[in-house]
């Protein structure tokens, strides 16, 4: 990849398409608290809301559960088409 980008660079030096005056500006970035801050603080605390909820009502044992209850659906519809 890294050869693909000194082809590209060369070829557009042999074109003169790589300008020689370069006018590019260092900006220095701040945090600014914006819309994007406020959805994210919504979205992280709907998802600890319902993690919480989740933890509460047992979700780990309903995953076992429903894990443990489908894979035996698999071993015996591999059984069933095995015979």
């Amino acid at each position: 990849m890294a050869v693909a980008a000194l082809i590209v660079e060369f070829v557009f030096q042999i074109l003169g398409l790589v300008p020689h005056h370069r006018s590019a500006e260092v900006v220095e970035t701040s945090v600014t608290f914006n819309y994007m801050i406020v959805l994210n603080i919504i979205f992280v605390a709907i998802v600890a809301f319902l993690l919480v909820r989740s933890f509460r009502i047992g979700g780990p044992r309903m995953l076992a559960h429903i894990s443990c209850h489908s894979s035996n659906l698999m071993k015996n519809e591999v059984m069933s088409t095995s015979s």
